[in-house]
């Protein structure tokens, strides 16, 4: 697998995989169409992802440098979409045993497009109005119990 680390010809030295991030594996189904003609759907499985890529397993070949849009689907009947489609490119076809053949695709990452910064006001509770204090007007009033005594005894 090109995520794991191999020898080199002369298994000498070490080697790491080539890819920019790990893949994920998946079985998510997907329907693929050229974006050149959209009519033609394709339905496949996408097998592993990544951020900037993936491995969709088809019936059918779609060339090399083709520019294609994938759909996920929610449901192996591909009638639910799960999210928008995504935009890419096919890298490589190889064909498996069982005859499917497998498309490297690489995704088309779109950069988020940020909105006009503004600074952002955050009142301050402190600046706030507040309302005026008065003096407090409770008093504390002291007695001992010998005073009380001695007011009852006279």
């Amino acid at each position: 697998m090109p995520d794991e680390m191999f020898f080199s010809n002369n298994e000498k030295s070490l080697i790491r995989g080539s890819r920019i991030a790990p893949r994920t594996a998946t079985c998510r189904p997907c329907m693929v169409s050229l974006r050149d003609n959209p009519e033609v759907e394709l339905p496949g499985v996408i097998m592993d992802i990544n951020p900037h890529g993936m491995l969709i397993r088809l019936m059918e070949t779609i060339p090399v440098g083709q520019r294609i849009l994938i759909q996920m689907m929610r449901d192996d009947t591909y009638q639910r979409k799960l999210s928008t489609p995504h935009k890419g490119e096919t890298r490589r076809v190889e064909g498996t045993p069982d005859g499917f053949f497998d498309h490297g695709v690489k995704l088309e990452v779109e950069n988020i497009r940020k909105s006009n910064e503004r600074p952002v006001h955050i009142p301050n509770r402190n600046s706030r109005p507040q309302r005026a204090t008065h003096p407090s007007r409770m008093h504390t009033v002291d007695m001992t119990l010998d005073a009380a005594k001695r007011k009852r005894n006279r």
